[in-house]
């Protein structure tokens, strides 16, 4: 079976643990191949909205009785060498959306991926919804 290649949008080179956990799975079944990750510029401003989810994820954690609900893990764990190829992307921001740049658009066709997760944008606008082999599959996921 071909394994589906992936590409992650992200805020930062770690994932909260209900991110990596089940891309982790997948990876080790043999099912995925985590191929490239986009990062945002971490110098740009965190909006409101964004941070309400990472509050809800400390109000979890301290009221939890393990503390392993707060564990991060690196995407770099997600590839089978140890080291994951990043992008890093000044996305152009509306009210709520953002647009990858052109620049960025470039170097993740020629991963060549078959789908993107969204793991640490906000919404996404422009060429990046129609770049995937599987042109009507672009998955988000909230932090």
């Amino acid at each position: 079976m071909k394994k589906i290649r992936l590409g992650i949008l992200v805020e930062d080179k770690t994932l909260a643990w209900y991110n990596f956990e089940p891309l982790k799975s997948l990876v080790d079944e043999g099912i995925v191949e985590v191929c490239i990750a986009i990062q945002r510029n971490i110098k740009q401003k965190r909006s409101v909205l964004k941070s309400i989810p990472l509050i809800n994820q400390k109000i979890f954690s301290s009221l939890s009785r393990t503390k392993s609900n707060a564990k991060h893990y690196s995407i770099h764990d997600l590839s089978k060498n140890g080291s994951m190829p990043t992008i890093m992307s000044i996305p152009k921001q509306g009210e709520y959306t953002e647009e990858i740049e052109d620049s960025v658009i470039e170097k993740i066709e020629a991963a060549d991926l078959d789908y993107l997760l969204n793991i640490g944008f906000r919404a996404l606008t422009g060429k990046i919804l129609s770049i995937t082999k599987k042109r009507c599959a672009f998955f988000s996921l909230w932090q």
